[in-house]
């Protein structure tokens, strides 16, 4: 690390850290070093991640002793939940601070299933078949809670982590926007704490609302069973400073059905939870809506996010068409990458790809709301 300062130290000076872009600072500069040694094949992705911890305590020791401003900021940093057994304690959660520009670790490069579309995890988009399965098996035996979570997450493509931490305020902001007609398509940032709507590596977002999606958040936020379940969830300590701070989902246990570290800040004497965010979801999905899914008629695997790869399906098929233009097909690229919170381009190309090729068999010329509103008839 200090060689690489050393040879650079007519470029920049590593204690100086003014510098408003992350880019143009000291530890970005070295990271990014470390990268492109990396992409050389110089070093091992785990040796350079050792370097980079290195730094991060180098230069935070140096703005101790104010050998760097310590007003300065370093790098922007994301805060994260980590697992790890405890011999007395069994499985306890610890939040972590962490660069955000922090080298990730390698992939694991075992090639995807057949079907299967590499997104944060293998997803793979359900057919209109299997997704009119999953809605028959909601109607059967979900509870209100799971229904209509699931539910908002096919119909927004957003992750369990966000729609699981949409609180009452955020209803009311969507139904004030979706009223005004501005903007036309309405939608809340997310990403950090005065948001309170978490994403996935802090990530700062907007996550997009159709007004079918608002509907059903409407609907269950002023019925009486999750009026009960608030009550449940206020008698074991989960009052907010301020009431609209309050989950909009939670179980007939009085639990946030994915709980957030923002309630650290939100709820007096709050303590995190021992169990992994989002744990009942998985639980039921296993238990309960796999199996239902399997007596109608589903095969192979389902995970709780094939939500979000079946929302990015239903969108190519309301815009895509196999005669559009090169700039046409950009564009609309560009349009779900902002939708779904895509850092990579690529990534929202392997969707397209993927509708091409797997599910050219569906009739393009049905439109996703089109098909959402027969997907949905009688539903609730």
């Amino acid at each position: 690390m200090l060689n690489f300062f050393y040879r650079k130290r007519d470029e920049f000076n590593y204690l100086n850290f003014k510098f408003p872009i992350e880019r143009q600072r000291p530890a970005f500069k070295y990271w990014q070093h470390l990268r492109k040694e990396i992409i050389d094949g110089e070093m091992s992705t785990a040796t350079a991640r050792l370097h980079q911890s290195t730094s991060t305590s180098f230069f935070k020791y140096l703005q101790k002793i104010e050998l760097i401003d310590p007003k300065a900021e370093l790098w922007r940093e994301e805060t994260v939940n980590v697992q790890f057994n405890n011999t007395l304690r069994g499985k306890v959660n610890k939040q972590i601070s962490r660069p955000v520009q922090g080298i990730k670790k390698a992939k694991n490069n075992t090639p995807l299933s057949l079907g299967y579309i590499q997104d944060g995890e293998p997803l793979r988009p359900l057919n209109d078949a299997e997704q009119k399965i999953l809605v028959t098996a909601l109607t059967n035996i979900a509870t209100p809670w799971f229904k209509y979570l699931t539910l908002v997450c096919l119909l927004t493509g957003a992750r369990l982590g966000t729609i699981g931490t949409l609180r009452e305020k955020h209803v009311e902001i969507l139904k004030k926007q979706m009223a005004s007609g501005v903007p036309p398509t309405p939608f809340l940032n997310a990403g950090y704490i005065q948001t309170g709507i978490q994403t996935k590596h802090d990530k700062t977002l907007r996550i997009y609302f159709p007004h079918i999606a608002i509907k059903y958040l409407v609907r269950y936020l002023s019925s009486e069973v999750r009026k009960k379940h608030v009550k449940t969830a206020e008698k074991k300590g989960l009052i907010f400073n301020d009431k609209s701070d309050q989950h909009v989902f939670i179980n007939q246990h009085g639990a946030h059905v994915y709980w957030s570290k923002f309630n650290i800040h939100l709820i007096k004497d709050y303590i995190y939870p021992l169990t992994e965010a989002g744990n009942c979801v998985s639980h039921f999905t296993s238990q309960h809506l796999k199996p239902a899914m399997h007596l109608l008629g589903y095969k192979g695997d389902f995970r709780f996010h094939f939500t979000r790869a079946s929302f990015a399906m239903n969108f190519f098929k309301n815009h895509y068409r196999a005669n559009m233009s090169g700039p046409e097909i950009n564009d609309l690229l560009e349009r779900l990458k902002e939708l779904m919170g895509h850092s990579d381009i690529k990534t929202t190309q392997s969707y397209l790809n993927h509708y091409k090729s797997d599910l050219n068999d569906s009739p393009i010329s049905i439109a996703n709301t089109e098909f959402i509103n027969d997907l949905l008839k009688g539903i609730i």
